[in-house]
């Protein structure tokens, strides 16, 4: 399989990015699967790794009250919700890494949102030069959000704004190219 992640602070076009990619790779008839990091609640996430300072410092998944929510208070470890278009599996812990892509290993590609930690090529969207600019190393290897717009390249990393159709096929092309291949 191969991978990439994709980090912002919140609201920088993480999600947008994200779904051009999905999309793009979808398109060329790859197979793709995808695993959001949310910053909430983590102990040691900092601002600088994408927690907004509106956000609340704690968030479950689940809702509280809910029927899997009474099974996790009662002590389930491991809980599956059922629908009829959907199945959900709730540990009760922050998996590593190489335990969530273990679920994906069927997949071509794998679209990481949020994190930080995969040493893998990256993606990095942005609202302002300063925040884009201080999120990039040298996994980096696009830039997208706001301060894509109006430019091909950010500090001599191409820039793509994925608001438009040509903007989202390129970084899906590109994607496709520097994806880093991880085999389990």
């Amino acid at each position: 399989m191969k991978i990439l992640s994709i980090v912002g602070i919140s609201g920088s076009g993480k999600t947008t990015a994200a779904e051009a990619v999905i999309r793009g790779l979808r398109g060329r008839g790859c197979t793709v699967a995808s695993a959001k990091s949310i910053a909430c609640g983590r102990p040691g996430v900092t601002r600088r790794e994408g927690l907004s300072p509106h956000r609340e410092e704690s968030f479950s998944i689940d809702t509280p009250g809910s029927n899997s929510d009474r099974h996790r208070q009662a002590g389930s470890q491991l809980v599956i919700t059922r629908a009829a278009k959907e199945t959900a599996v709730l540990f009760q812990e922050e998996l590593p890494l190489e335990r969530v892509l273990a679920f994906f290993r069927d997949f071509d590609y794998v679209v990481l949102e949020g994190d930080y930690d995969a040493p893998v090529p990256r993606i990095v969207t942005g609202w302002e030069e300063a925040d884009t600019a201080e999120r990039m190393d040298r996994r980096t290897f696009a830039v997208s959000g706001r301060v894509a717009a109006g430019r091909e390249s950010f500090r001599d990393i191409p820039a793509f704004d994925v608001t438009t159709p040509e903007g989202a096929a390129a970084l899906a092309a590109l994607a496709e190219e520097k994806a880093g291949e991880v085999s389990l």
